[in-house]
């Protein structure tokens, strides 16, 4: 299904704009300081919401930190099974996680209020 294999990802996924070089690791900066402020100006959206926000600061962070340490992200999980994908690592599928338990919860959040108006 998958093997280890080290690579160091100088971009973001699937290696784009690996052309900005250092320069990424301060848009990642701005880009993490930007949500991080979001959230903590919205407390109602941070209540909500607050493990999805938890995981994507925490694997973009340590993305970062990996740019900050050894010039670009590490990856290591290559996955095989029925199709070849794009070498990642954890803290990629806890970003990923985040997303996808960001839009369940919305969703149901959504429901409850509709339910609520009728």
């Amino acid at each position: 299904f998958f093997s280890l294999e080290l690579t160091l990802n100088r971009g973001v996924a699937f290696s784009m704009f690996a052309f900005l070089g250092e320069n990424l690791k301060f848009i990642q900066i701005a880009l993490i300081s930007a949500l991080a402020a979001y959230v903590f100006c919205h407390k109602k959206l941070f209540c909500e919401h607050w493990a999805p926000f938890a995981l994507m600061l925490a694997g973009g962070c340590s993305n970062l930190l990996d740019r900050f340490i050894r010039g670009g992200v590490v990856d290591y999980v290559a996955w095989h099974k029925w199709f070849e994908f794009a070498v990642f690592n954890f803290a990629d599928v806890m970003i990923d996680l985040a997303v996808v338990i960001f839009i369940f919860q919305s969703y149901k959040i959504a429901k409850k209020e509709k339910n609520e108006k009728k």
